[in-house]
């Protein structure tokens, strides 16, 4: 999990970075990680993640994480938009989606 927090948050601030990524507020709603093999301290680990699916206010990253070479896990977040002062769903910002929308596979 921790991995793919890293991978995300780089993703995050390389796509939002201009401005400031932290004040698109998202929060992560569900996590699934399908472990396949053990990760050694010595590995040399990558993740690769895309944007899957967009919906009103959510979206997800969908990941597989690599170690020494082969896949480790398979994994996906969903990621929800709030308003931060009512901490309620709100749609994704036209914006963000279209950054979105240009990264989907």
């Amino acid at each position: 999990a921790s991995y793919l927090e890293m991978a995300r948050t780089e993703a995050w601030t390389t796509l939002f970075g201009g401005r400031n990524a932290l004040s698109i507020p998202f929060f992560v709603k569900r996590l699934e990680i399908d472990y396949r093999r053990p990760i050694d301290l010595e590995d040399e680990v990558r993740v690769w993640l895309r944007i899957g699916e967009i919906r009103g206010a959510s979206f997800t990253f969908e990941y597989q994480v690599e170690a020494a070479g082969e896949v480790a896990a398979t994994a996906s977040t969903k990621l929800a938009c709030v308003d931060k002062t009512t901490g309620r769903p709100v749609p994704i910002a036209p914006d963000v989606r279209a950054t979105l929308e240009s990264l989907q596979v």
